[in-house]
């Protein structure tokens, strides 16, 4: 399998950011975790415009192995324990 350059890491993640510490970062891992790095890339950027969190500077990214994160819950769906409860709180008022 053929190696991934720092350069198509570069050109994938859509936040370009201190190219520099992503490049160092990039170089001390194995070609196992950059092939997971840039399979990641797609599910991480998704997953922090749905939730509106910012996405990593990439050297954050890849120190941090992101794309190793559990998926954020779906805070829209409640328990039905909590469904209406603040609600409630609200009508006491």
């Amino acid at each position: 399998m053929a190696a991934i350059a720092f350069d198509e890491f570069w050109k994938a993640y859509p936040l370009r950011k201190d190219r520099a510490a992503a490049g160092r970062a990039w170089s001390r891992m194995s070609a196992k975790d950059r092939r997971a790095a840039m399979g990641g890339i797609a599910a991480y950027a998704g997953e922090c415009l749905a939730t509106g969190v910012a996405m990593a500077y990439p050297a954050n990214y890849l120190r941090g192995r992101r794309w190793e994160d559990e998926p954020a819950p779906d805070i829209t769906a409640q328990p039905a324990s909590h469904a209406g409860a603040g609600q409630e709180r609200m009508d006491e008022w």
